[in-house]
């Protein structure tokens, strides 16, 4: 003892009667004592190999006990107490649940405790359940982005396979979309009546040769000749497109409703199951 005091040995072996009336300023008396004037400490617990997952285990199977206990005597014999103190100490032994809950219990008589709380350092048993967590957070986020990159691609896909013909309707050849389109007599403000120009015929183009003079341009003509280009008009090219955008858009269709069919199916057997249980 006396060794110990003066600094020749920092390591001692003997029963906890040894920390009864010891003042040491750099030693906590017991591992409840640990950690109160707000400085680090450490308390080692030595025990058997595979001893914590016996205790575990044994915890388990207490609280999953269905009968309920018979009080035999009103006054504890002296082997019951012992008995007891042993069960706490098994308890806190196991990891089964903060440590903190156990020294406030037995230190400060606190039962309201449910871990570790914010500005305490953790235990290892709370560590370990926050770490657990935060895992399962990430794999989550993790499995939500995965999720979220297979739709994308599988959208670009599909807008692909179906092409431009989807969102545009019938395409109009690039050459006629300026060409302006013939209007009917129109009633506007005024009481003005605007009419379309008249088409020209081969007597009007004959005698603009003659005279020298350069053809006009119908307004209203099918084919632009803008700038001396000709848009060649394929109606039977159009009418094909058209068929294939009909036969694709009713292919989606049938998709739309055999998907809702399946669904509808699918609710149903589920609403089934649910009235039978």
């Amino acid at each position: 003892m006396e060794r110990w005091q003066r600094g020749d040995g920092r390591l001692i072996v003997a029963t906890n009667a040894f920390g009864l009336g010891i003042d040491a300023p750099d030693v906590r008396v017991e591992s409840g004592r640990g950690g109160r004037d707000g400085e680090r400490s450490e308390a080692i617990v030595v025990m058997p190999a595979g001893r914590q997952e016996e205790l575990q285990k044994k915890i388990a199977r207490a609280k999953a006990r269905t009968q309920p206990w018979k009080i035999q005597s009103r006054v504890m014999r002296p082997w019951e107490t012992k008995q007891v103190e042993w069960e706490k100490m098994e308890r806190f032994l196991s990891g089964s649940r903060c440590r903190r809950i156990y020294l406030d219990s037995e230190m400060d008589d606190r039962q309201d405790r449910k871990r570790c709380e914010v500005g305490e350092e953790r235990c290892d048993v709370c560590e370990k359940d926050d770490a657990m967590v935060e895992d399962g957070e990430a794999r989550r986020a993790a499995y939500v982005e995965e999720q979220r990159v297979i739709q994308e691609q599988a959208a670009q896909a599909e807008r692909e396979r179906q092409g431009p013909w989807v969102d545009s309707g019938i395409d109009v050849p690039s050459s006629s979309r300026n060409i302006p389109v013939p209007s009917s007599e129109v009633l506007v403000p005024g009481s003005v009546i605007v009419t379309s120009p008249q088409p020209f015929t081969d007597q009007d183009i004959t005698s603009s040769e003659e005279e020298g003079r350069p053809i006009p341009q119908s307004q209203c003509s099918s084919v632009s000749f803008d700038q001396g280009f000709a848009a060649d008009h394929d109606p039977v090219g159009e009418s094909r497109m058209f068929e294939a955008q009909k036969q694709q858009r009713s292919q989606q269709r049938w998709r739309v409703e055999a998907d809702s069919q399946r669904e509808g199916h699918e609710v149903w057997n589920l609403e089934t199951r649910l009235d039978s249980w």
